[in-house]
């Protein structure tokens, strides 16, 4: 389960915490936010930060806040898996969260079993092999292209369940 930990530093060096778990609806999670957002300032303690979570990047959960935490999690219901692996691999602590859904909307190419599986519908796509005499379309080295293409032009994270995510490099 995706929990996150919400905490801060009384004047007398005492935590108060608090943990949510990340699964559930956007409206509990804020609400729950919101209270204890509240109830800290209402004692006059200034800083709040997101401590840690599980399941969720790191450099994300220690560094945004927790009004745009509901934001990250809706994009990570929608999105899942590839959304998580590349936000851990890609993002900049403190990049705004729309910035990152933006991101990686704009790299995200898909599920695939390999890269070569990716490589031979990009070419499918684009028609490039078309250019070839269709006698000798069967001679192309479809792992060296993928090789190729996977050094620049496009990266790879794998699947937990299997297979590959596959972004175009930015």
């Amino acid at each position: 389960m995706a929990t996150i930990w919400i905490s801060t530093i009384t004047p007398s060096l005492h935590t108060l915490d608090l943990d949510i778990d990340a699964t559930s609806d956007a409206d509990d999670i804020q609400e729950t936010i919101d209270e204890f957002v509240s109830s800290i300032y209402a004692n006059g303690y200034e800083e709040i930060r997101v401590i840690d979570s599980d399941e969720i990047p790191g450099i994300i959960a220690t560094h945004i806040s927790p009004e745009n935490w509901v934001e990250y999690m809706e994009a990570y219901e929608e999105h899942g898996d590839a959304f998580r692996l590349y936000v851990a691999s890609v993002c900049c602590a403190g990049q705004d969260v729309s910035d990152m859904v933006s991101c990686f909307e704009d790299a995200y190419r898909g599920e695939y079993d390999s890269e070569e599986d990716f490589a031979i519908e990009l070419l499918d796509e684009t028609g490039e092999l078309n250019a070839l005499p269709e006698n000798l379309r069967h001679y192309f080295d479809y792992a060296s292209y993928a090789r190729d293409l996977f050094i620049n032009d496009v990266y790879s994270e794998q699947n937990p369940n299997g297979g590959i995510f596959v972004y175009w490099n930015q």
